[in-house]
């Protein structure tokens, strides 16, 4: 530490990336308390749960894309905190994610819905990567192998005939209801 030309003390410390970061005060012991509350706080992070994580990146990351692809990671996000709900980050495992993947298989759950939730992991734990975790344990998981692949059946053409018939009139929900129906 030492003391400027201004008459302001300076601490300098380097991050893990390499940057400077500064703390100023009128006396060392101020730049001190700046110092250990700094730390402290970072310390906090570290222990950041990944509910907590997982609602961060979901605020920033839903700014980013289309509307339809944050509606789709809606479910996905919602089992990934349930499941891993208070866990710190730093705490998460590959064995722990590959546990979530074999309950989801457990469930009967199709391929492509499995891959949404690997992906939506994957992602929370990214934007962790910087802040709170070295390395995102997730980047080695594979899907469980069997998951059952379902494909989409075009509904009849009957609906479709009726649907055509009355698209003016309907909205999207009875749409739906209606070919459900028929």
């Amino acid at each position: 530490m030492f003391q400027r030309k201004d008459g302001l003390y300076q601490e300098k410390i380097y991050m893990p990336s390499g940057k400077p970061k500064y703390f100023y005060g009128k006396t060392e012991r101020i730049v001190l308390q700046k110092l250990a509350d700094w730390k402290g706080e970072q310390e906090v992070r570290k222990n950041i749960s990944f509910e907590t994580a997982a609602d961060e990146w979901d605020n920033i990351h839903t700014e980013e894309i289309a509307y339809n692809t944050a509606q789709s990671y809606i479910a996905p996000l919602k089992d990934a905190k349930e499941y891993f709900k208070n866990k710190p980050v730093k705490d998460i495992t590959e064995d722990d994610i590959k546990a979530f993947l074999r309950k989801l298989a457990a469930n009967k759950l199709a391929k492509q819905t499995v891959k949404l939730r690997l992906i939506v992991v994957k992602q929370v734990l990214d934007y962790c990567k910087p802040k709170y975790i070295s390395l995102n344990p997730a980047l080695g998981v594979k899907l469980p192998p069997k998951l059952k692949v379902t494909k989409r059946v075009p509904p009849p053409k009957k609906a479709l005939e009726a649907v055509k018939l009355h698209y003016d009139r309907m909205s999207a929900y009875s749409l739906l209801r209606f070919s459900i129906r028929v």
